[in-house]
């Protein structure tokens, strides 16, 4: 951990997230920005927890928008692991176990993939890259 580097992440996490709306403005496709900003979110809570920082209300916004980007399209396999990834990172292990398993029943040759993910994610928190 740097501190010295800590607020420029923090910032580019937050250009990012301010960075959806004007999507959304441009007409990218809801599903698109939900998804996107979920990915940010859970992106920067990774980066928060495994940095000793304060998670604040990341994890219930990045679960809101991996929800809502879930409602438009409940047949994508990456909706489900994204979501599943952030109940790994809030240890809410049978909430991730069912939406990487919900994943894995959409595309089963992805599994790998998210494994790959909650390993990083594992990896991050525990105070890793």
């Amino acid at each position: 951990f740097d501190p010295r580097t800590s607020d420029v992440h923090e910032a580019e996490y937050a250009r990012a997230e301010d960075d959806f709306g004007s999507a959304r403005k441009a007409g990218v496709a809801p599903v698109t920005v939900h998804a996107m900003r979920a990915a940010v979110r859970t992106g920067r809570l990774a980066w928060r927890l495994g940095h000793g920082r304060d998670p604040e209300s990341l994890a219930a916004g990045a679960r809101a928008d991996w929800d809502a980007a879930l409602a438009l399209a409940p047949r994508r396999a990456d909706l489900f692991a994204g979501r599943g990834l952030v109940g790994v990172l809030e240890q809410r292990w049978a909430e991730a176990v069912a939406d990487f398993a919900a994943a894995e029943q959409l595309d089963p040759r992805s599994l790998d993939a998210y494994r790959k993910h909650v390993e990083r994610a594992r990896e991050e928190a525990a105070g890793g890259k």
